[in-house]
């Protein structure tokens, strides 16, 4: 029984880390299509529109890459994402604290990540909280954690906390059957970027797992998707994901308008559906997620293209695409 046990925990692991495993091979796939670099000139003009769109979308998406690597640490296993240059201290774990360290010397999908992040779960009479169990807590310091994406040797480093929840726990039965299981995210943390503007970031978010395993043998019913909501709502507006002062000091929140979703399992592997929309003063920024290429989808099951930016300034209305190339 508990080697089966084992067995079906190493199956979960991988499986939230599939998409990950994917793209770190780096010899056989391309590394994603980097966002132009353009300069901040001013807070209204159209390059700084671009400009803010790519550092919301940058910082999410180092964020939940950091989450992925916490989830794939506590499962116990040593996956190909927890690999790229990260290594697990868990000489504390008797008091519930486990240290990812990255070297950032490795590189992985075209970046290099150094520093550190902790990770903390409750302790209650000395046994700690496993992460599986309903409303398990769990404690995500940035130590310093830096991430430089190296063709354009661009960096932005994280320090603060995340806390997070596990609403639903699970069981490797329920894993099963099919189940859902639904963290809850809250954060504040500064971000500095490599030419030592700064930025805070407050985050009140969830997301949730739809996740159905097979047992010996893999079912084309299998899947692991992942679905982002805003958590929090804001001077009236439901669905508020981010807000804070960005690097000019601008006041600024995001709306996930339209849940973000992707696949970790099957086809479209890893290319979200979903809108987010940023607002600062009297301006606005949609990114739509999943768009096509030119012209709508042949059909529901097509894969999304890549990601499009949306904005109005001084009555004209300007996007730009970027593909997803993975």
């Amino acid at each position: 029984m508990k080697t089966k046990k084992i067995i079906f925990k190493s199956i979960l692991a991988i499986t939230f880390a599939v998409f990950i495993i994917e793209g770190c091979k780096k010899k056989e796939e391309p590394a994603p299509v980097p966002v132009p670099v353009i300069p901040f000139v001013s807070p209204t003009d159209s390059s700084s529109h671009q400009k803010r769109a790519d550092d919301q979308s940058n910082i999410e998406n180092q964020s939940n890459q950091a989450i992925d690597d916490a989830n794939s640490t506590l499962m116990g296993v040593s996956t190909t994402r927890t690999s790229c240059g990260m290594t697990v201290d868990s000489s504390q774990k008797a008091d519930g604290i486990i240290t990812m360290n990255y070297d950032g010397t490795v590189e992985c999908l075209s970046k290099k990540r150094s520093g550190s992040i902790t990770l903390k779960l409750k302790v209650s009479n000395g046994v700690i909280t496993r992460w599986s169990t309903p409303g398990a807590k769990l404690e995500l310091t940035y130590n310093s954690y830096k991430v430089t994406y190296l063709p354009s040797n661009k960096s932005i480093i994280f320090n603060g906390t995340h806390s997070m929840t596990d609403v639903t726990g699970y069981t490797l039965l329920s894993i099963l059957n099919g189940t859902t299981i639904l963290c809850k995210i809250r954060g504040s943390m500064q971000i500095t970027y490599d030419d030592g503007s700064q930025r805070t970031i407050n985050t009140a978010r969830t997301r949730s797992y739809d996740v159905k395993i097979s047992y010996p043998f893999p079912s084309p019913s299998d899947h692991c998707d992942i679905t982002e909501s805003g958590d929090s709502t804001l001077s009236g507006i439901p669905n508020t994901a981010f807000w804070g002062y960005n690097r000019v000091n601008d006041y600024y929140t995001v709306v996930i308008s339209e849940p973000i979703k992707y696949k970790t399992m099957g086809a479209c592997l890893y290319k979200p559906k979903g809108i987010a929309i940023i607002t600062w003063g009297t301006h606005q920024i949609t990114i739509n997620y999943g768009v096509p290429q030119n012209g709508p989808y042949p059909d529901a099951a097509s894969c999304p293209w890549g990601v499009q930016y949306m904005w109005t300034f001084n009555s004209v209305s300007y996007s730009f695409k970027l593909p997803y190339n993975w």
